[in-house]
């Protein structure tokens, strides 16, 4: 199933529970509404979903994605009270993941394994897991450091569980492991911003608009100056 914006604009939000071999690419959300997209993805592992060139603002939560087999590039959740909710996801791939002014960027609950996050340095996010005590540690390793995250009451979401963002260019593993079980086994590469045609810096066009207003006084003055020289 190939799903685009022609056919995302006759509805408010989107939901697809199960559906093999799904595409949506080239969507732009902007109603608001309570979930912006939830994807649950139930799919064998011959089957992937595909997700490219999202766009989703003024939502409660911008995108819910659960199951496995999900390959997702260029996606945006902008002016939202929460933008990512990944749960229970295993075996998938998010590349150019972006979040503007958005009170909880990335929201994510175990278990998931084998998956791959590659957002923008600064980006907080949060990690859940319900049976977690305080003595279970968040391990994150990348080739220059390697620590534990302790876990702590999160205001954000009203509950315990870790929180953390990295501020350098880096690929960084991150574990959750209690009672010998992996409950967390994920991929986090952290880089510069992107850039987006639909990612609109805040005030850039009025930056331009009085650049140009202030160089056409300055032109007026100096003809009016010459002007008078004569």
């Amino acid at each position: 199933m190939a799903f685009t914006q022609v056919n995302a604009s006759q509805y408010g939000q989107l939901i697809f529970v199960s559906c093999n071999n799904l595409t949506l690419s080239n969507i732009h959300i902007t109603d608001p509404s309570s979930i912006g997209i939830q994807l649950y993805s139930l799919s064998i592992e011959q089957q992937t979903i595909y997700l490219s060139n999202v766009v989703v603002e003024n939502q409660k939560l911008g995108m819910y994605i659960t199951g496995r087999n999900i390959i997702g590039d260029n996606l945006n959740i902008k002016n939202s009270s929460a933008g990512f909710y990944f749960e229970h996801i295993y075996h998938s791939k998010f590349t150019k993941i972006m979040i503007d002014n958005t009170y909880i960027p990335l929201y994510i609950t175990t278990p998931i394994n084998d998956v791959t996050f590659q957002i923008e340095r600064f980006t907080k996010f949060y990690l859940v897991d319900d049976m977690a005590l305080y003595g279970d540690k968040l391990h994150v390793e990348s080739l220059d450091t390697s620590y534990n995250v302790s876990m702590s009451y999160i205001p954000e979401l009203g509950m315990r569980g870790y929180a953390t963002q990295f501020n350098d260019n880096n690929i960084y593993q991150l574990s959750l492991i209690w009672s010998y079980e992996v409950r967390a086994n994920f991929t986090i590469i952290s880089g510069s911003p992107y850039t987006n045609p639909d990612r609109e810096i805040p005030g850039y066009h009025l930056f331009w608009l009085w650049s140009i207003i202030l160089i056409s006084f300055l032109v007026l003055i100096e003809f009016r100056r010459k002007l008078y020289q004569k």
